[in-house]
This record gives C-alpha cells, structure tokens and sequence, in this order.
C-alpha cells in the first residue's frame, strides 16, 4: 500500500509528495485523501516509518497528526440520541463504547463457566457488566487475564465501526477473522446495549422509502428511489443502508 505507490507520487520539480484532500470527494460528501491517502497512514509496526518521511516547509514549522477520534460513532450518538451512546461523549464520567459492547459479549465469548471464575478470583459488585469488564481490563495486575479483555476490547471495536454502516455477521466474520457464531454474538451485544440507535436506522430507512431521497444535517441530498424500486436482488436492501449511512 505505500512502498510501490509513493515513490510514483513525487513531483517533478522539487521531488516532494503533495498529496490532495477532496472536501466532498465520496457520495456521502466526506473528503477523502488521495495521491496518497494520508488518512491511512500506519500508527505502529513497520508502516509507522512513513511518518518519518514528513519535514516541515521551513526550519520553524511544526507538522501536526489530527485523529478524527470515532466520528462515525460521534454522529450516531448524536443524531440517535441513544443514551448509552451519549454517556460515551457526554459529561463528567464518559464510558468507553468498545468496552460496554465487549462487556455485552463476555458471557457469550468467554462463557458463563469463565466468567463466573474471573469474578470468583477478582470480585465483583452487583450485576454490572461493564463495570467489571473494565475492571479486568485495566486493575487487574494477571496479563493473561488482561490480554483476555483487551482482545475482546479489540473485537467489540472492530464490530461497532462495521455495525454502524449495517454489517452482517457473515462480512464481519470474514473481516475480523473469527466465526460467524462471534461476530453474532458482538452484534447482539452491540443491538443490546445501543437500542434506540437501531430504532433511528429504522426510522431513516422508513424516510427514504416515503421520500425516494435522504439528506445530511447539511442539506445535501441523496436520491434512492430507483434503486428502492428495483426488483434485482439486493439493489433495495443496498439503498436502505445506504440511507442510514448517508445521513
């Protein structure tokens, strides 16, 4: 992905890369980089010796790594209202979404047996799952207990982001390399502990269908009506997804 391509993007005068951002670049208006995608730089393992290859313009200048920080996440809390969701960005004591979503899935993955034994060990206060999920994850000293949570941390993660644009367990089986039985497990979890963000899919797929179109916050307006009207197989699910996602 960068060792053939970037050396193709130097310029022809001062042997530079000026990569490009296109403000409204994709269908759903996001920008998105190119020549080359500077969003998908490496943050660790080998790939992380690309960022070496930035300098600044002048002596002086200071060169800044931005992260959008889960804005897919941030606008479907947002615009859904779930208050599960919100509790993540919102107030004195946010709770980490990968985390409640893995703490969802922990009896389903680990088992009952498991995770009896673990609150056996290490205690536990009442029925809080995420409370003692997290307390695995980050007070416990036993790294393989740890690692334990942190991957399953990891898989909730992966679930969440494919979820909000409507993946299914067979795609993010394949994605994440695990069962298909697993990755309906995180997505039940995840259907669980975020409800009213389901009900808010629902409800824009029901707009999209009585309108033909869907619109951002912004105004921007996507038409869909065609495809909802198709009668090729799997045209119509594509374009109620796609009304979600664009919105």
């Amino acid at each position: 992905m960068f060792y053939r391509p970037y050396s193709t993007f130097k310029h022809w005068k001062d042997r530079k890369i000026h990569g490009s951002a296109g403000q409204s670049r994709t269908v759903t208006r996001r920008f998105a980089p190119s020549d080359p995608n500077l969003a998908q730089l490496p943050k660790k393992g080998e790939g992380v010796k690309f960022r070496e290859c930035f300098i600044p313009h002048h002596r002086n200048a200071v060169i800044m790594s931005v992260d959008f920080n889960g804005q897919e996440l941030r606008q479907g809390a947002g615009q859904s209202m779930d208050p599960n969701m919100l509790a993540c960005y919102v107030g004195d004591h946010k709770k980490d979404m990968h985390s409640m979503t893995a703490a969802g899935a922990m009896v389903a993955k680990w088992g009952t047996e498991k995770v009896g034994e673990l609150a056996a060990e290490y205690g536990r206060e009442g029925d809080d799952d995420y409370a003692f999920f997290v307390r695995l994850r980050k007070d416990v000293e036993d790294k393989d207990v740890h690692k334990l949570a942190d991957d399953l941390r990891k898989n909730a993660k992966n679930v969440n982001f494919g979820a909000q644009y409507d993946a299914q367990a067979p795609k993010l089986a394949e994605t994440l390399i695990i069962p298909v039985s697993d990755a309906e497990a995180f997505l039940q979890a995840k259907y669980a502990m975020f409800p009213r963000f389901e009900v808010w899919k629902e409800e824009v797929k029901e707009e999209s269908k009585r309108l033909g179109y869907v619109t951002t916050p912004m105004g921007a307006r996507r038409h869909l009506r065609e495809a909802l009207l198709s009668e090729e197989w799997g045209v119509a699910d594509k374009a109620l997804r796609q009304g979600p996602n664009f919105r």
